[in-house]
This record gives structure tokens, sequence and C-alpha cells, in this order.
């Protein structure tokens, strides 16, 4: 079993596992994924936001895809895979052409990250109402926009 999924329970969530099948090197295992990620999208309607739930685990497992019980599971569909046709998924499956894809990359573990983390840490208990955090969170934004910024601390020289 995969070391990481072993220590972080939430590489079990479906999604991530889907895509960890639609990347595997043995093909009926990549067909098996598409297969799900179909009827994932004929079965589901689109909604903007999914719960994170990680099912329960079988730790026993010898395969990282028998690690849950797919049948007892609402499959969604992983948002990487939503501008994807049927007719492109299948050929990753024939191709493994997974690493093709054009995907987004998106910072992690950055300072901008975590900056944004604070923020909306310090938004949820100052504010009350969707409106007002939105509000709160555009204007802390604006100032920090106005606000000098120095790429070193040695550019910032004292009065």
């Amino acid at each position: 079993m995969d070391p990481v999924i072993s220590r972080n329970a939430f590489m079990a969530h479906l999604e991530n596992l889907l895509l960890n099948t639609l990347a595997e090197e043995r093909r009926h295992i990549r067909e098996l994924a598409v297969r799900r990620i179909i009827k994932a999208r004929e079965s589901t309607p689109t909604v903007d936001r999914r719960r994170l739930v990680v099912p329960k685990l079988n730790f026993k497992a010898k395969q990282y895809i028998d690690m849950i019980d797919w049948f007892k599971c609402d499959v969604t569909e992983p948002p990487i895979a939503d501008d994807l046709t049927i007719e492109e998924l299948k050929s990753i499956a024939e191709n493994a052409s997974i690493k093709d894809l054009q995907t987004y990359k998106f910072p992690c573990h950055t300072q901008t990250v975590e900056r944004c983390v604070k923020l909306m840490t310090e938004v949820t208990s100052t504010v009350c109402g969707s409106h007002n955090r939105d509000g709160y969170v555009r204007k802390t934004m604006a100032s920090r926009q106005i606000m000098h910024s120095f790429e070193h601390k040695a550019n910032c020289k004292m009065m």
C-alpha cells in the first residue's frame, strides 16, 4: 500500500483514489477508473460543494484500490476530470497518457496560501454573515495591495 495513503487518510478520498487509478500502470485498472468516472457523471448531479468524507478504510488491503468498498460510497467525479470528454477518458485508459493532460498549477503550502488561511480564520471569528465576511475579505485584500511590498528585508529601510 502507498505510504502516503497510510499516513494521510484524506489521500483515500474517493476522488483522489480515482485519479490514482486513472494514472495506474495496469490498463484494466485505468479502464475501471474510467467506468467509475462515467458512472459518477451519470448518477450525480453537478453540485457546487462536495463534502470531504473519508470512507471506512481497509488497511489490510493488498492494493490501494481495495482499501474502500466502492459500492457503499457515493462516488463523485474528480474536478480535474470535469473538462475531459468520454473519448479523452477512454484514450487515457488505452494509452496511459494522463501525463499529457493540461492541468492548472495552484500554489500549495506557500506564504500566500498561509496568509489566505490566516485571513479566513480571522474572518470567521470576527464577522458574522456571508455578505459581511465577503466585504471584510475584499477590504483587507484591497488594503494589502495598497501597502508597499519588498522582495527582501534588505530593501526595507527604516526612516
